[in-house]
């Protein structure tokens, strides 16, 4: 989602790509395709400039990306919270990724599922 429009985006701002990586070490076929639910929110000299809520499903085993296009200044804090996870499924990293974007054209975080046996 890009939160402006081509005329709108400020002239200090650029577009971002935030690449969520999401690698299942395991996967249930039987259960098939699940939902995840990131927060992604985002502030700049004290000030949210970004929050908004993506999905993304899962449909396999191994690394899977979710490419979120943003417009973002320099010098932004960028925090990714994973917000749902199915029940059958445990998060074996950390929950929560934060990274400062200076002139960074593309971030990227990675989060770790495991099948619950």
């Amino acid at each position: 989602m890009n939160q402006f429009s081509q005329e709108e985006v400020p002239e200090n701002w650029k577009e971002r790509n935030v690449k969520i990586k999401v690698n299942m070490t395991s996967f249930n076929d039987s259960l098939g395709e699940f939902p995840l639910v990131f927060g992604i929110v985002a502030t700049s000299k004290g000030q949210t400039v970004y929050d908004d809520v993506v999905e993304f499903n899962v449909t396999k085993a191994g690394t899977q990306i979710l490419d979120v296009k943003i417009n973002l200044p320099d010098d932004t804090s960028l925090n990714v919270t994973q917000l749902y996870c199915s029940p059958n499924y445990n998060l074996v990293s950390e929950e929560s990724v934060q990274k400062t974007i200076m002139q960074d054209k593309e971030v990227e975080v990675y989060f770790e599922y495991a099948y619950q046996k």
